[in-house]
């Protein structure tokens, strides 16, 4: 093969003649690089020398694209348009991970800077930690964690929502975690937690492949390896891996690819979701507390146990909601005007909200 590199307005092309023809690469200009004088073009490499010349060059590429995420994740950088040129050093398939560890790293400063609870998202005033740690102080709660450990899927627009219940989870079981599906940090912990496992672990999300929990419980194996065993008592299997996949229906479809390769399981929900402050977009969809509130129960526990505490906090979280948007004192007002003949029949196409 012959291999023709050439400089053009400052941007990098590798053009490389095969018995096809040729095919060109076109490579992003590189960051402060001259524009060459027009007598330097062409400059014909042989093939040794020019795979030397584009290692070189995918090297200092990345290099620089190094250099520009480790000055983002400092933290020390804040101003708009410095976060923007360094992120534009960065490659594009690795910008919405840095976007998403960005967001992490400024989430406390961000809630505070809007007087809310960092843990909770609600305002100070309507704060409900401290509801959440009384219901997490029951017995039934230690001993679900000591048998299952949820691991939040989570997509990043959600973290700051109020609204959001998969965060509950954190609050009231001990050993459950939130993790964000776009940030490679917690990717990685996700990983380590699977690899930790020893195979007990399963995706609460309705695929093509997906199977019942008594199936899956069934396939799953009963005993752990010595190393992964050992629980914080010594002795027993580790708990059993639940990963609930948060967002919205849409967003949930592309994050759980990302988890293809675990086993799936389906829930089989009786009835209407009880959150009423997001509308379902199907007959049968529930919020990410109840689903974990219903494979509770499908594994074997009481109602009255864990699953009770769940809706408890699910509750807690409505009515602080209500109170927050001052939904209480507009819904003993007076009757909000009829829609529109066009709003009624788009209505006809949507599930009725329950509340």
């Amino acid at each position: 093969r012959q291999v023709l590199s050439s400089v053009c307005s400052g941007n990098e092309v590798l053009k490389v003649k095969a018995a096809s023809g040729w095919v060109c690469c076109l490579i992003a200009p590189m960051p402060g690089s001259p524009v060459p004088e027009a007598n330097a073009l062409p400059t014909f490499l042989e093939d040794g020398a020019a795979w030397a010349c584009y290692a070189a060059l995918q090297r200092r590429r990345g290099a620089i694209a190094d250099a520009a995420k480790r000055k983002l994740l400092s933290g020390t950088e804040t101003d708009e348009a410095a976060v923007a040129a360094l992120l534009s050093q960065v490659p594009t398939w690795e910008r919405a991970s840095c976007m998403a560890e960005l967001k992490i790293l400024s989430f406390s400063f961000t809630m505070r800077n809007q007087g809310k609870c960092e843990r909770c998202m609600f305002t100070e005033a309507y704060c409900i930690c401290a509801q959440l740690a009384t219901l997490a102080a029951e017995p039934s709660a230690q001993r679900a964690a000591c048998r299952v450990r949820f691991v939040v899927w989570m997509h990043q627009l959600e973290r700051g929502r109020a609204s959001n219940t998969g965060k509950l989870l954190e609050h009231l079981l001990p050993g459950s975690i939130v993790l964000f599906a776009d940030a490679a940090s917690h990717a990685e912990r996700l990983r380590k937690i699977v690899a930790q496992s020893s195979g007990r672990v399963v995706v609460l999300f309705p695929s093509e492949n997906a199977v019942s929990v008594e199936e899956a419980i069934r396939i799953l194996p009963t005993t752990a390896s010595m190393d992964s065993s050992m629980n914080n008592e010594g002795s027993g299997p580790p708990p059993l891996v639940a990963v609930l996949v948060d967002g919205t229906w849409k967003q949930a479809k592309r994050m759980h690819r990302t988890l293809a390769d675990l086993p799936h399981v389906a829930l089989a929900p009786r009835g209407r979701s009880e959150f009423h402050w997001r509308r379902q977009s199907q007959e049968g969809r529930i919020s990410t507390v109840e689903a974990a509130a219903l494979f509770l129960e499908e594994l074997g526990e009481t109602p009255n146990g864990a699953p009770k505490i769940l809706r408890c906090a699910l509750h807690e979280l409505v009515e602080a909601l209500e109170q927050q948007c001052h939904y209480d004192g507009f819904r003993t007002g007076p009757a909000p005007p009829e829609p529109s003949p066009a709003k009624r029949a788009l209505l006809k196409l949507r599930l009725p909200k329950r509340g």
